[in-house]
């Protein structure tokens, strides 16, 4: 099927400029309110374990005490964790159309929001694309489609000329057998029309553009067309969507934002993928896609984002942050939030250990893939250790509350930048904020058993999380 003519743009006023110095105050605020969480943290770690204990704990006596002393060296693992998040926070500039810039002025380069579905949860990608849609009217800063990639023809998708399906054939192969999403990507690449110098904005099914996200993409692609570098972009995903009646599992994600502002910010401030990358919000143009395509090993195909970020770097492409954010759907039930975190820890790895890829290109992901391997037992040591009061050497103690304190802020931060964003009353902050609090342990839990299970029995095919 032809590819009809986009939407084009018509003229729209850019939006009022703020000054560069109004922008860069709130930075500056934006980092020091991230410092002062962190500090709090911290400190309420410290001077409890004082009050509970005293100043410096008790002696060990027992060989249970002894065992509790030697295990804290483990913390020294997850400190590389905990400095690179600490790092991407001090680094993150917050989003501003007056930031950078930005100068509202429309762009002529085609967009197109890439859906991929397997095309069951049929209102679901409905509520997104009228979302799409929706953000566009509002942000009209760039001609778009909107390309649905389905295994299952859908009879419900808005009306609307930008609206396009592309339904993946039952018989259809790859080259190499690639599975799952991998696969209709891959199909996707080869019968889709658009023009090699078109950009894609791959989302899953449930994944909603905010309109600042749109300015975002904007400036994104008229910066990489300007310098010829046609760097991916990434930026931060928000969990805040079905806070009220998913409450235990969306606050389980507030890691997951914290996360994006700062390891994930800080790899892509430094232009490389070290942690991996996420499947969904992910710009791409045309032909930097093509340049690897989808066509990937079953294995390969279980976390097929790690697997391609890993590929496109051995062919020297580069990677970058989008101004803006996306908002995500947590899973709703222990079951599909277990399988989640379980496929991605058995294709992260399967990717780190064998993606052709030179291993400079691996390495950080191997030292990532080894610290949630074994820091579930770090994050458990903690809460036994705090327990037993026994002391430990003062560096080491430090190191601990160092990273006990930057896990702590990382569900806080998720939480409250989340909340921010769903314009939130105060009585939602402070219940949601101790639910939080309360909740961290069982998520410490949850994620080690996660794991544990992944290893023990791993489960086969690819799990698509209900929304």
């Amino acid at each position: 099927m032809a590819l009809e003519t986009p939407l084009r743009l018509s003229e729209v006023p850019a939006p009022e400029q703020g000054g560069r110095g109004d922008y860069a105050r709130r930075n500056l605020t934006f980092r020091l309110l991230i410092a002062l969480l962190f500090v709090v943290m911290f400190a309420s770690l410290r001077f409890g374990k004082m009050l509970i204990w005293g100043d410096s704990g008790r002696p060990a006596t027992s060989f249970v005490d002894h065992l509790m002393v030697w295990g804290s060296i483990t913390w020294v693992i997850l400190l590389p964790w905990a400095v690179a998040d600490l790092t991407g926070w001090m680094l993150y500039r917050r989003h501003s159309p007056a930031g950078d810039g930005f100068t509202g002025a429309p762009i002529e380069t085609l967009v197109s929001f890439r859906v991929v579905t397997v095309g069951k949860q049929t209102a679901v990608v409905r509520t997104t694309v009228e979302s799409i849609l929706g953000a566009m009217a509002d942000r009209p800063l760039f001609p778009f489609v909107v390309e649905v990639v389905t295994d299952h023809r859908m009879r419900n998708l808005p009306r609307h000329p930008a609206v396009r399906q592309l339904v993946v054939p039952q018989d259809y192969e790859t080259l190499q057998g690639a599975q799952h999403k991998a696969r209709a990507l891959q199909y996707a690449a080869e019968s889709s029309t658009l023009s090699h110098d078109a950009w894609i904005i791959h989302l899953d099914e449930e994944t909603r553009p905010t309109p600042q996200v749109i300015e975002g993409i904007r400036s994104a692609v008229e910066e990489e067309e300007a310098s010829g570098r046609l760097r991916v972009g990434q930026g931060l995903m928000l969990y805040h969507r079905g806070l009220e009646t998913n409450t235990v599992w969306t606050l389980a994600d507030s890691v997951r934002v914290a996360d994006d502002l700062g390891r994930f910010n800080l790899q892509y401030r430094l232009n490389r993928v070290l942690f991996g990358m996420h499947g969904s919000f992910v710009l791409v143009r045309n032909d930097v896609e093509q340049r690897i395509g989808w066509d990937m090993s079953p294995k390969d195909s279980l976390t097929e984002d790690t697997t391609w970020s890993l590929l496109q770097m051995q062919r020297g492409t580069r990677f970058r942050w989008v101004d803006g954010a996306m908002i995500e759907q947590s899973p709703l039930n222990i079951g599909d939030f277990v399988r989640q975190r379980g496929r991605w820890f058995r294709g992260m790895w399967w990717s780190a250990i064998h993606a052709h890829a030179a291993l400079r290109y691996r390495l950080m992901l191997l030292v990532a893939m080894f610290v949630w391997s074994v820091g579930w037992l770090m994050l458990v040591y903690t809460y036994l250790h705090f327990l037993s009061g026994v002391a430990l050497p003062t560096g080491i103690a430090i190191v601990g509350e160092v990273v006990f304190a930057v896990y702590l802020t990382n569900y806080l931060l998720g939480l409250w930048v989340s909340l921010s964003d769903r314009g939130a009353q105060r009585s939602e902050w402070v219940r949601y904020t101790v639910l939080q609090l309360v909740l961290m342990p069982w998520y410490t839990a949850v994620e080690a058993f996660a794991v544990i299970h992944a290893v023990l029995r791993p489960a086969k095919g690819f799990h698509v999380v209900e929304k």
